[in-house]
């Protein structure tokens, strides 16, 4: 889950709610990974051509690049909104104490 810590910690609305969000940008961002899917097949073929067409391999693995770009913005806008939505809910971590470390190149077995 998005920045959730354990769906046990949240009542069966607020899961509802945040399954409602992410099934939503889900549903948006389903066009775009097809889009992508078919992009990366086309560059395979260009690719793999007997005499590559360096500007179609070009000109595709840009639309690969902007594809990916948008689903990356979708994604952080989710992310962002799912924050908003439950940024007053966050349960504060609790700071673990750093242990001391033993220099091994220093500790040597007691010879006793």
């Amino acid at each position: 889950m998005h920045g959730m810590m354990g769906r046990g910690a949240y009542t069966p609305e607020q899961l509802q709610k945040y399954d409602a969000i992410v099934a939503e940008f889900a549903k948006q961002m389903e066009p775009i990974k097809d889009q992508m899917f078919i992009k990366r097949q086309e560059l395979r073929a260009l690719q793999n051509a007997a005499n590559p067409d360096i500007a179609a391999v070009r000109a595709t693995a840009t639309e690969m690049l902007q594809l990916r770009k948008q689903l990356g913005q979708m994604h952080e806008t989710m992310a962002q909104r799912l924050e908003k939505k439950w940024a007053s809910l966050r349960q504060p971590c609790r700071k673990r104490t750093p242990q001391p470390r033993l220099n091994i190149s220093t500790a040597r077995p007691s010879r006793h």
